[in-house]
């Protein structure tokens, strides 16, 4: 017997209920999971480093944690309980990285990133005939909805942001602002500095979360949105 189909902006329903408190326990420490992966050859670049930076220490000159990858898929990073900073993510065969935690790290998690090589960054601006500023940063904003999965119709607004575009096909669409089924909208050209990021559904106009992030000239910064508590 199928199952009853969802009402309609059942994804959002968690934006009109209060965030109910949660007890955390506490842990001597946590651990984040890391897969980085090429977007065009779908494997993890050789050389990975990765390092876990508090929020304030914008230039992560004392990091909390660094580890580099091996012959595995995947990386572990060991992590204070509750932190609440970023990644940086680098190596010689791709554009380096920041990834902002979009709430603190209460336990052990897992995530997996895509990177791009600069030749391949340099195509998806030559496809679509967007010259790249190299003194200026990328932007890659994900939005979440109410059960964590990737959100349609989201409008990422804010300032500083740079050039839109999303992914149809495969193909950048430049211009557009407002999430595809992959939950993306991609920026280029953003002038460092922080960044701060608010998500709109479209349908009805409701703040679904927000971020800020940090830019950094010729690095791409991730900045998720989604309900925070959720």
């Amino acid at each position: 017997m199928d199952a009853a189909p969802s009402p309609a902006g059942a994804e959002w329903a968690c934006l009109d209920q209060p965030v109910a408190a949660r007890a955390v326990p506490r842990r001597p420490g946590v651990s984040l999971t890391l897969g980085v992966i090429d977007i065009a050859s779908r494997q993890q670049p050789e050389g990975l480093r990765a390092r876990a930076c508090s929020r304030l220490d914008v230039l992560c000159e004392a990091p909390l944690a660094s580890v580099t990858s091996d012959d595995s898929a995947e990386m572990r990073l060991p992590l204070p309980q509750g932190f609440d900073g970023f990644l940086e993510i680098t190596s010689e065969a791709s554009v380096p990285a920041l990834y902002f935690l979009s709430q603190p790290l209460d336990a052990d998690a897992h995530e997996t990133l895509f990177v791009v090589s600069p030749s391949g960054l340099s195509a998806l601006a030559e496809t679509a005939r967007v010259a790249l500023d190299e003194t200026r940063g990328y932007l890659l904003s994900r939005a979440f909805d109410c059960d964590g999965a990737p959100a349609q119709g989201v409008r990422i607004e804010g300032s500083q942001l740079g050039l839109p575009f999303t992914f149809e096909g495969g193909l950048p669409r430049f211009g557009s602002d407002v999430t595809s089924s992959d939950g993306l909208v991609g920026y280029v050209n953003v002038p460092p500095g922080l960044v701060f990021m608010v998500g709109r559904e479209v349908s009805g106009g409701r703040e679904c979360g927000a971020t800020s992030v940090l830019a950094r000239s010729g690095w791409l910064t991730y900045g998720d949105i989604g309900p925070s508590g959720r």
